[in-house]
């Protein structure tokens, strides 16, 4: 039995809807996005290091998953707050191209004489490919920890289900999410339009539980928010729950 025309219509349109999307990054990235410009802003968000130096525990030895990385600001982060691994995630190759050039450049930080670029790589993928397809054998089990910033926000809603399938998907039982969540509103109203998709701390809770335990939730005070950021962001972190038959 084939397809009925409406039927393959309705998949042509949803193909060239993903197609559009994706390239849509690769023209911002190889039309040149210097550091510091539109959504790059050449380092981490002070939110996330404050969390990561009053939380040790959350990246000592542990392997970190960051899609949507950018130029790996985070990565680097992640490195020097002790974890063993970080890996990016970027649709557009130019993007990963970019951040493993950035990581690469990096002084040495360990005894040893291992590098950020040793330590840390971005793959050119699409997050809601199985995590193996991704990045190989190097996040087997799924990663330790989780990091999300300026991803969701990205995403338009009818794909959040998807973003949270994979989320699921590729934290360990017992690892941990964090959501640097923005921009944050009070309630989505019609005029919320285009990236950064506006989100609410609802919209959060709906796609994550209960495949992720809320371990804590809270605003991000204004001095640590990139500029232009403050009072729209809330840091969130999450638990995975262990599977059913465990």
């Amino acid at each position: 039995m084939t397809e009925s025309q409406p039927r393959l219509n309705q998949l042509a349109s949803v193909t060239r809807g993903a197609d559009e999307y994706n390239s849509r990054w690769e023209n911002y990235w190889a039309a040149g996005l210097p550091p510091g410009s539109a959504f790059d802003a050449s380092r981490s968000s002070p939110a996330l290091l404050k969390l990561l130096r009053n939380n040790p525990e959350i990246a000592s030895g542990k392997s970190v998953l960051i899609p949507g990385c950018g130029r790996g600001y985070d990565l680097a982060t992640f490195l020097q707050a002790g974890a063993r691994q970080a890996t990016g995630l970027e649709l557009s190759p130019t993007a990963a191209a970019e951040a493993n050039a950035y990581l690469s450049s990096l002084p040495d930080f360990r005894e040893g004489g291992q590098c950020y670029f040793g330590l840390a790589n971005v793959r050119q993928g699409n997050f809601f490919q199985p995590l193996r397809e991704v990045v190989g054998c190097s996040l087997q089990g799924g990663a330790d920890v989780g990091f999300d910033y300026t991803f969701l926000c990205a995403l338009q809603r009818d794909m959040h289900s998807k973003w949270a399938a994979s989320w699921a998907a590729s934290i360990r039982p017992g690892g941990e999410l964090v959501t640097l969540m923005f921009p944050i509103v009070e309630q989505m109203t019609s005029s919320d339009m285009g990236t950064p998709w506006p989100l609410t701390l609802e919209r959060y809770s709906q796609l994550l539980l209960p495949e992720f335990e809320l371990i804590s939730m809270v605003k991000v005070p204004e001095g640590d928010s990139h500029p232009g950021r403050e009072g729209r962001e809330w840091m969130g972190r999450w638990r995975r729950a262990a599977a059913a038959n465990q």
